[in-house]
C-alpha cells in the first residue's frame, strides 16, 4: 500500500513537470514566431491606392495578418512600397504620415490611431536671464561681470502679475520695502542700508517720483555691495536698476485687464514686431492706465 502511494505521488509530480515543460516550450515557439515573422524579409510590390488595399495587398504578399478596424482605413491613401524588406518595415513605411501605428499581436498586426498629446508652456529661454546693464552700462554677461547681480526677467513678472515693483523685489534676498511717504514712493532697504537711488535704464530716478508700474519693464537689475564706484554716489546696500521694454524681431501681441473688488482698474496693451519685410525696423506700442479708489484721492477732492 505504501508503495502504491508513492507511485501516485511520483505520477502526479511527472505529470505536472509536463505541463510546465509543455506550456514553456509553447510560449517559446510563439515568442520564436513572432521575433522570425518581425526580422523575415519578403518581397513586396504593393502599388498606391487606400489603406484597404494596401493591407489586403501585404497580408498576401507576406502571409500575415492585419487587424484594421474599419473607420480607421476608409479614407487613408498611401503610397506606393517596393522592396524586400521586413514586414515590420513595410508597415511602418505604409502607415508614414497616417496617424496609424502597427501594433504587433500574437496572430499578426493591429492598426491603432497614434494619440496626439498637445503641450503648452512657456519656453525656458524667457525665464533666463544671462546678461546685465547696470555695472558696465552695456549688456555684459552676468559670468563675467566681477559684482554680484540678481535679475528678474519679465516672465517671472508676469507670471507673478506683480503690479509695482515692490512686488517684482520680493523675488531678492536682502531687498526690503520702505514704507516711506506712506508707500506712495518706492524705497528699499539693501543688505541693511537705505535704498534710495533707482535707476532708469542707467539713469537716476528723482526720490519723490511716484512708484514704478511693471508694464514697461524689460527685467529688473539689483547689484548688490557699494555704488561708488558704478555712479559716483555712495550707496553701500547696492543699486536697483529697471531696464525698460524694447521692440523685438518676433511679432507679439500682448492684452490683460485686472478689476477688483477694491476698485481697481487696470488696462495694459503690448504690441511689438517688425515695420518691414526684412526686420530692419521694429517697433513696440505699451499702453498702460490704472485707476484707483484710493483714499488720498477722496481727500484731495474734497
Amino acid at each position: 500500500m505504501p508503495n502504491l502511494t508513492l507511485a501516485r505521488r511520483c505520477g502526479s509530480a511527472a505529470l505536472a513537470l509536463l505541463l510546465v515543460l509543455t506550456f514553456s516550450l509553447g510560449s517559446a515557439r510563439n515568442a520564436y514566431s513572432r521575433e522570425a515573422s518581425a526580422g523575415a524579409t519578403n518581397e513586396f510590390r504593393i502599388p498606391a491606392g487606400s489603406l484597404v488595399d494596401a493591407l489586403a495587398a501585404f497580408e498576401r504578399q507576406s502571409g500575415v495578418k492585419v487587424f484594421l478596424p474599419g473607420p480607421l482605413g476608409s479614407d487613408v491613401a498611401i503610397a506606393a512600397v517596393e522592396g524586400r524588406q521586413s514586414d515590420q518595415a513595410t508597415l511602418e513605411q505604409l502607415l508614414l504620415g497616417t496617424g496609424l501605428r502597427a501594433v504587433p499581436t500574437s496572430g499578426g498586426y493591429r492598426i491603432e490611431a497614434i494619440e496626439e498629446l498637445l503641450v503648452f508652456g512657456t519656453r525656458a529661454a524667457r525665464y533666463e536671464a544671462l546678461t546685465a546693464s547696470s555695472v558696465t552700462g552695456t549688456d555684459a554677461s552676468l559670468f563675467d561681470t566681477a559684482r554680484s547681480i540678481q535679475v528678474i526677467p519679465e516672465q517671472i513678472i508676469l507670471d507673478q502679475e506683480a503690479t509695482d515693483l515692490r512686488e517684482v523685489l520680493r523675488n531678492v534676498s536682502g531687498v526690503q520695502a520702505r514704507n516711506e511717504s506712506g508707500g506712495a514712493t518706492d524705497s528699499f532697504i539693501i543688505r541693511g542700508f537705505e535704498t534710495v537711488n533707482i535707476w532708469r535704464d542707467g539713469l537716476q530716478i528723482s526720490r519723490n517720483s511716484q512708484r514704478l508700474q511693471t508694464a514697461n519693464i524689460e527685467q529688473v537689475e539689483v547689484v548688490k555691495g557699494p555704488d561708488a564706484l558704478l555712479s559716483g554716489t555712495s550707496s553701500p546696500g547696492g543699486r536697483i536698476n529697471v531696464v525698460t521694454k524694447l521692440p523685438k524681431a518676433d511679432p507679439r501681441r500682448t492684452v490683460s485687464a485686472t478689476f477688483d473688488e477694491y476698485g481697481r482698474q487696470e488696462l495694459m496693451l503690448d504690441v511689438t514686431g517688425p515695420l518691414n519685410s526684412d526686420g530692419s525696423l521694429l517697433y513696440r506700442f505699451v499702453v498702460f492706465t490704472l485707476d484707483l479708489e484710493l483714499f488720498r484721492d477722496k481727500d484731495r477732492a474734497e
